[in-house]
C-alpha cells in the first residue's frame, strides 16, 4: 500500500510535464526503480492504472529497469556494488574498510515520457 502515496507524487510529476508540454496525451513512462526501494513495480503499476484513470496518461505504457544497488567508501574514496542479503557491515573490496555507505539503489525515478 505504501505504493500508492509514490504513484501520485509520479502521476503529479507527469501530468504537469505532459501539461508543460501542452500534451494531449501520455504514450510511455520509463521509470526506474532502485533494486533497494520497497515499491514494488507490479504495484506501481496497478495503482498507477487506477489513480490515472480519467486523465490523459490513462493509457499510457508504463515501462521498469531497476536502477543497481552502489556503496561508497568513505576512506578510499571508490564506488562498489556491495554484497546484498546479508547483515555484516558493507565492507569496501578495495580497502577493506568498513566505513561504507549506501550511494544509489534506494530511489525511483522518472527517467522518460512520451506524449503527443
Amino acid at each position: 500500500m505504501h505504493e500508492l502515496p509514490l504513484v501520485r507524487n509520479l502521476l503529479t510529476l507527469i501530468l504537469d510535464r505532459a501539461e508543460e508540454a501542452e500534451a494531449e496525451q501520455v504514450v510511455a513512462i520509463e521509470l526506474s526503480v532502485g533494486e533497494l526501494c520497497d515499491a514494488q513495480p507490479d504495484w506501481i503499476g496497478r495503482y498507477f492504472r487506477l489513480a490515472a484513470k480519467g486523465t490523459i496518461a490513462e493509457d499510457a505504457e508504463l515501462r521498469f529497469s531497476v536502477s543497481e544497488a552502489r556503496s561508497a567508501c568513505s576512506a578510499c574514496g571508490r564506488e562498489f556494488r556491495p554484497s546484498l542479503g546479508t547483515r555484516a557491515r558493507i565492507r569496501c573490496p578495495f580497502c577493506g574498510s568498513d566505513e561504507c555507505g549506501l550511494s544509489g539503489g534506494m530511489d525511483y525515478r522518472i527517467n522518460s515520457m512520451e506524449v503527443r
